[in-house]
């Protein structure tokens, strides 16, 4: 029997790519494989760990690609003798490797680059194409955005509901944790007694950002926080904006947060973080409809700190709150639960060690990976 080729195509946050390769910038002359397989091992999204639990069932050859890693993409591009132009390389170099690759299953895990028109476009022209499938994790909600793909994918249930009442077919995927990551991270005494790692939008993090000006004023907290730019200085535009229109409270919130980020903690540098830590916060994005399920809940976990998350209906189907996790359903709450945690040791390493042993069990991509792959099997 032929294995089923899948190619996964991804794209990285920009700001994540630009600081990669600053850090090192001898890749950008490296070979493809050089260049990918450092990227990959830097552990940063989902990285290579689709490819790598698919290839485990023997069923699969998977390939992965992230679609705007310009260095890498172009060097392919090269060596394979692929033309592409200057404004549009992203899909001309993609289009070639679906070319080469000749997938059966074509996994658009990105819908910034990827539009409904060159989906319809690769499927007449490469008709090895069983299967488009589309993730959509941050309740976008939005099915002319994933027109075109047979299977939608997603980590929140209302989502695949969401399309399900749309008329596509779906399949509820939680996230999850890669175990091999344990060996790339040092096992140490804490460095932090509570961190944040995440991003900060003010499109869907409102609720995170009151919660972690709080912190700041109640705690001595360590933020990791990412898509803050310069908004946060008194006298950026936007800021003078706020001031202007009243919103006092959001103009020193993030003052506060952006005069004592430590800067972006992606990849490895983030999984280093949240093991070095004692207590790492939670708070999941505005848009998810008090559903828990994002992924700080099993890196956190998989890495075996202590979660302190806000509440959330169906988090028990995850974690046994106060138990393997910690949760709290206000700023009050979320600032006395830390510091009891940090008063009674004991008890939050014993929180720390049964929610790592509820990921590892049960959480893991190669157990999500074996579920999906067998619903796979039966549709395609």
């Amino acid at each position: 029997m032929n294995k089923i080729k899948f190619l996964e195509a991804s794209s990285f946050y920009k700001n994540y790519l630009e600081g990669f390769y600053s850090v090192n910038p001898e890749l950008k002359t490296k070979s493809y494989n050089e260049q990918y397989n450092t990227l990959m091992n830097d552990c940063f999204s989902w990285a290579d760990f689709w490819k790598l639990n698919l290839e485990k069932t023997d069923l699969y050859k998977a390939q992965k690609v992230i679609i705007n890693a310009e260095f890498q993409q172009k060097k392919w591009a090269k060596d394979n003798n692929i033309s592409f132009s200057n404004n549009n390389w992203v899909l001309e170099i993609l289009e070639a490797q679906i070319a080469k690759f000749k997938p059966d299953i074509f996994f658009a895990h990105d819908f910034a680059y990827i539009t409904p028109g060159f989906r319809k476009k690769i499927k007449k022209k490469f008709p090895s194409i069983k299967l488009i499938l589309a993730w959509d994790g941050i309740a976008k909600n939005n099915p002319v955005i994933f027109e075109g793909c047979d299977l939608m994918l997603s980590c929140l249930e209302f989502v695949t509901d969401f399309y399900k009442q749309a008329r596509f077919k779906t399949f509820f995927f939680p996230l999850c944790f890669e175990k091999s990551i344990l060996k790339k991270v040092k096992k140490r005494e804490a460095l932090y007694n509570l961190s944040f790692c995440g991003s900060i939008s003010l499109k869907n993090h409102i609720s995170r950002l009151k919660i972690l000006a709080e912190l700041l004023r109640k705690t001595k907290i360590n933020i990791w926080a990412s898509s803050l730019d310069n908004d946060w200085r008194l006298y950026s535009k936007n800021q003078i904006k706020r001031l202007l229109n009243g919103n006092l409270q959001m103009y020193f919130d993030l003052w506060k947060i952006g005069r004592q980020n430590m800067g972006e903690a992606f990849g490895l540098k983030m999984y280093q973080t949240l093991s070095d830590s004692k207590i790492t916060f939670n708070n999941h994005a505005d848009s998810t409809k008090m559903t828990a399920g994002n992924m700080r809940l099993f890196e956190a976990t998989g890495v075996g700190t202590c979660l302190l998350t806000d509440w959330r209906d169906n988090l028990k189907n995850y974690f046994e709150p106060e138990i393997e996790v910690v949760t709290y359903k206000s700023i009050g709450e979320c600032i006395d639960k830390t510091k009891y945690l940090l008063n009674n040791e004991n008890k939050r390493k014993q929180i720390a060690v049964a929610g790592q042993k509820k990921t590892l069990e049960n959480y893991t991509y190669e157990k999500r990976i074996k579920q999906f792959s067998d619903y796979l099997l039966s549709i395609i």
